[in-house]
């Protein structure tokens, strides 16, 4: 993993920003501070421009508290570390996960401390990531597959996915309960890794689960029927190879 971070500051005073972007780049050279936010709506743009893995967040800021923030945020994707000038809320900030809590005045070996529990805790994270990917190449030695998305992976069994279908240089799986989920993979990766898994690519733009394909349609050129009703198109190049794949 990089040894760089990017973080923003949320401090309704500039002077905190200022002295803590200071103690950053001179203690904790592995921290880049690519955006200071001086309230919550400004912090909630920031978090979708940078998608920083760190947060330095101050309590209580007009026209919301650092806990608004946290609570508006649905799929969370960086950790947090307060940096206020109150004790009082230190409980309900380890409740929001933070990874630390830093009072004000800010001492550089406090913060140090801090930075690298978090870094660490980053660390751990993306070599489980790098090895559930690893586990993509054995896809029918499992029950469940890791599907990589924006914030991470989420893992589904593979009996219940039906199909993928092309979206740009992105692909959707489409599950049996009805849950379609935006992955960050192209059609032709998540092909190569379910090539073991009984998936097909019928299509420039499909590949299906072939245990959910009910028939085979002679119709308009070719196309399967899947079982949730949903007809695909087969293109002409690839109906021998799947009657052939079928047949075995």
């Amino acid at each position: 993993m990089k040894n760089n971070y990017r973080a923003i500051l949320v401090d309704d005073e500039r002077k905190s920003r200022m002295n803590l972007a200071l103690l950053l780049k001179k203690f904790c050279p592995q921290v880049e501070v690519v955006c200071q936010c001086k309230n919550i709506q400004s912090a909630k743009k920031a978090l979708g421009t940078y998608r920083p893995q760190l947060v330095f967040l101050d309590i209580k800021m007009p026209g919301g508290s650092g806990f608004d923030l946290l609570e508006s945020v649905q799929d969370r994707f960086f950790e947090i570390i307060f940096t206020t000038g109150y004790d009082e809320y230190a409980i309900k900030a380890f409740q929001h996960h933070a990874i630390g809590y830093l009072l004000k005045p800010i001492y550089s070996e406090d913060l140090v401390e801090a930075v690298q529990r978090a870094t660490h805790y980053m660390e751990q994270a993306h070599n489980r990531y790098v090895e559930l990917l690893q586990d993509l190449q054995r896809p029918s030695t499992r029950e469940t597959v890791p599907l990589p998305v924006e914030d991470g992976l989420e893992l589904v069994a593979i009996k219940d996915m039906l199909r993928l279908q092309a979206e740009g240089t992105y692909c959707k799986v489409f599950l049996k309960d009805g849950r379609q989920i935006m992955l960050t993979k192209s059609l032709k990766s998540m092909e190569k890794l379910l090539e073991s898994a009984s998936f097909f690519r019928i299509h420039q733009s499909h590949l299906v689960n072939l245990s959910e394909v009910r028939k085979v349609l002679k119709t308009n050129g070719g196309f399967v029927l899947m079982s949730d009703g949903v007809e695909l198109e087969v293109s002409r190049r690839k109906k021998g190879e799947l009657l052939e794949f079928l047949s075995k």
